[in-house]
């Protein structure tokens, strides 16, 4: 009997054992990691395989001048592949507040006529405007850094009535979408992506 009670009271420690609630902060951060990675997919899903032309120190002038036209060839198509399409953001992260900012040439888009957000995919404690992309997937510790600029064009010019989050869910359609870094030789220099939305 004696052993039949203490059978019991085991199971009965181990149910309410795995009933207890969960760790709420630990639970947040593992969620915070999931859509980090999951926003990460997406901005890369967008660029396609334009980073695999980027110039190399060693390339020569013949190299370097087939990466050129692959990378504005590709340039043109993402552009092509992605005006018009929606695209959603689990957890972006507000750098820029409702600004005019001067037109940026390469987007081929006057965007100083807009009042814009900025926003960018970046690992919640980075404090960065982008995110590191492994480079060699035999050797993990060698990482590029991926500038990444999000501009939401605004319909209501005043910005008091806007609800502001610093990390907030994002969606919206794509106007315009812009590599650059991939045509430079200084490993020193970043890539960026920019994309515009509205």
């Amino acid at each position: 009997m004696k052993f039949t009670s203490c059978i019991f009271a085991f199971f009965l420690i181990l149910f309410y054992s795995n009933c207890k609630k969960p760790d709420h902060s630990q639970e947040m951060i593992l969620q915070e990691k999931i859509d980090f990675m999951g926003d990460c997919n997406t901005i890369l899903g967008i660029l396609g395989n334009i980073r695999e032309f980027r110039k190399k120190s060693s390339d020569s002038l013949l190299q370097e001048t087939l990466k050129l036209n692959r990378i504005a060839k590709k340039q043109e198509e993402l552009t092509e592949i992605w005006k018009g399409k929606r695209i959603f953001l689990r957890s972006a992260e507000l750098v820029g507040r409702p600004r005019k900012i001067s037109n940026l040439d390469k987007l081929n888009i006057n965007i100083s006529e807009f009042l814009i957000e900025e926003y960018t995919v970046t690992h919640p404690l980075s404090g960065l405007d982008g995110f590191y992309v492994i480079s060699d997937k035999n050797d993990l510790s060698k990482k590029e850094f991926l500038q990444v600029r999000i501009f939401r064009l605004l319909k209501n010019s005043d910005p008091s009535v806007l609800e502001i989050h610093e990390r907030t869910p994002l969606e919206g359609k794509i106007i315009s979408v812009h590599y650059d870094g991939g045509q430079n030789r200084n490993p020193n220099l970043f890539e960026s992506i920019y994309v515009i939305l509205e």
